[in-house]
């Protein structure tokens, strides 16, 4: 078994491939970078080993296996119970664009919002690294949410 983390690096997980394939590994599970290119599934594709995705997708459509959690369900549940508490101007913080996980959280976050008649606030989507730091934010993403 060869383990290996990437942080988020599309450098790295190049890296952590080719000694993959390297030592032949007879599988590969991954959490892919965000903005994992093509030029990987393709490389991986061509390896013609089972492959399996977790926690994130590809968005070159049904390419792998995938695990995971279902994110637009979990943005939902959790914008909801905001909106139980009584909160309206809800911030959406953590994530990228290029990132699945962030797209479907997103998703959900919207689809609560619409159902509780709450106009969607562009400027509350607080694309940042998933980190401690990247979720200290600035003092405006702290004024952003009530």
């Amino acid at each position: 078994m060869i383990l290996g983390t990437t942080f988020d690096s599309p450098e790295k997980q190049d890296a952590l491939l080719s000694t993959m394939l390297e030592y032949r590994v007879g599988g590969v599970i991954m959490s892919p970078v965000p903005g994992c290119s093509l030029d990987v599934v393709e490389r991986l594709k061509q390896w013609e080993i089972p492959v399996v995705l977790i926690a994130r997708e590809l968005p070159f459509g049904e390419q792998f296996d995938y695990v995971g959690i279902d994110n637009v369900e979990g943005g939902r549940l959790a914008t909801e119970h905001l909106i139980q508490q009584g909160h309206r101007r809800i911030a959406l913080l953590g994530g990228f664009d290029d990132s699945s996980v962030w797209r479907d959280r997103k998703k959900g976050y919207c689809q609560a919002l619409e159902q509780a008649g709450i106009e969607t606030d562009e400027s509350l989507f607080i694309q940042a690294l998933t980190t401690r730091q990247g979720g200290k934010g600035s003092d405006e993403t702290s004024a952003a949410t009530s």
